[in-house]
């Protein structure tokens, strides 16, 4: 089975702000959800409200978090919760995005942490910036 998750940052979503003001963790409820063990997460597709203009370039880093994963199937040297997706806003068709596999679990939110900064990733991204996900699992 696949099913397809659709996050919206501007709609029903509780948003953690740091001490600056930017938004660093964005929570969604989402209807409880049973994941089948080495089951896939993945980005399908994101759009921002952010408009690029000369000099406003916006690296995004986002991350999950509370969420159980294979961590042998996903490395990072940072540290922390696995990036989900990178993107430059310059150039709105361009992201890369990671494939997670996942451990058996249940579900009923997700949590994504979001920073501007890739030298500080509690960061943050500025307020005034929302954004929609689709995220997809695929059952194994």
């Amino acid at each position: 089975m696949i099913r397809t998750i659709y996050l919206n940052t501007a709609i029903n979503c509780n948003k953690t702000t740091t001490t600056g003001g930017k938004n660093l963790i964005y929570s969604f409820d989402i209807p409880p959800t049973n994941i089948n063990k080495n089951s896939k997460l993945k980005v399908m597709s994101i759009i921002h409200t952010h408009t690029a203009g000369a000099g406003s370039k916006l690296n995004i880093i986002l991350k999950i978090r509370d969420i159980q994963y294979n961590n042998e199937s996903y490395l990072g040297n940072d540290g922390f919760f696995p990036t989900i997706i990178t993107l430059d806003t310059e150039k709105p068709s361009y992201y890369n995005g990671v494939e997670l596999t996942l451990n058996k679990q249940n579900i009923n939110f997700i949590n994504l942490i979001g920073t501007d900064d890739i030298t500080n990733l509690n960061g943050g991204i500025d307020s005034n910036i929302n954004f929609c996900i689709i995220l997809q699992i695929e059952d194994a």
